[in-house]
């Protein structure tokens, strides 16, 4: 089996993707230090190694309503989906995509040495998630199912009972369900919602600070799983890094306290980056 040694999507967004209406980005404005309470005082260079920095931790599983035995930080969500999927992935082992997803899910699977099959998300349907689509591609050989809530690119928001029906696929084949999760963020004012890990334990979650609040350059991602997929992960985390950026780790903190304040700029700017990406997938039909 060949791996995928690159994404020729991520090349074109870095190097091609300038345009006047850019649907290689979220859309959200960049924040700046101005548009926070940030001062020099508040940095520091280093910090001992550990798994994950106790504020951080701290901040994110209040957030997101789980112990902190549960989060691993990472590199944003893509750092995070590719510590995900090598944690939960061997070579060989069968993975399930939705089509169409976010390109880099693929590609990472397919480094990783994963054999992927997918199933559909229709444009005629909203490109709703569809559990019995998911079932019927499922095999005994499927080791984890992958999803993103809201759907990437479609922006299609599944609830809970359709999560509950693939958990239930997952279940029936001894897989997982991974969940990118980046854009709930952006259902600023449709609270509450909560991460799919509560469901139960074949879920593992990732998100991010990017989309929905424009602190890119922070690189503040996480993934949710069970305790003892956590310690896994971790493990998997020490094949790559002693320790976080630790100036980044301190102002995700500060960015965690306030978010009310970047949360302002961005809500109208996502909605229409949402509403080309649909136009755009209907008129490939």
């Amino acid at each position: 089996m060949t791996r995928a040694m690159a994404s020729e999507y991520m090349h074109w967004a870095k190097t091609r993707s300038a345009a006047r209406y850019n649907l290689a980005v979220s859309g959200v404005p960049d924040a700046t230090l101005r548009d926070l309470p940030v001062s020099l005082d508040d940095l520091a260079l280093t910090t001992p190694g550990s798994y994950g920095y106790p504020p951080l931790q701290e901040r994110l599983a209040r957030r997101l309503g789980v112990g902190t035995d549960r989060v691993v930080a990472a590199a944003g969500t893509s750092g995070a989906n590719y510590l995900a999927l090598d944690a939960l992935l061997a070579p060989g082992d069968e993975v399930l995509i939705e089509e169409p997803t976010y390109e880099l899910l693929v590609r990472a699977a397919e480094h990783l040495g994963a054999r992927v099959r997918r199933f559909a998300r229709r444009a005629e349907d909203g490109f709703a998630l569809d559990p019995a689509a998911a079932g019927r591609a499922a095999t005994r050989d499927t080791r984890l199912i992958v999803i993103t809530n809201l759907h990437n690119p479609s922006g299609a928001l599944a609830g809970e009972d359709a999560l509950r029906e693939v958990q239930a696929v997952a279940r029936g084949v001894g897989a997982r369900v991974l969940v990118d999760e980046v854009y709930l963020e952006t259902l600023y004012d449709t609270r509450p919602w909560r991460t799919a890990c509560h469901l139960g334990p074949e879920f593992v979650a990732t998100s991010s600070l990017t989309k929905a609040y424009g602190v890119s350059g922070l690189r503040c991602g996480w993934i949710v799983a069970e305790p003892a997929v956590a310690e896994r992960l971790w493990r998997v985390f020490d094949l790559m890094a002693a320790t976080g950026a630790h100036p980044a780790e301190r102002l995700s903190v500060i960015a965690l306290d306030h978010l009310d304040r970047l949360a302002v700029r961005p809500r109208a700017l996502l909605a229409a980056n949402h509403a080309l990406w649909r136009g755009f997938l209907q008129g490939r039909r």
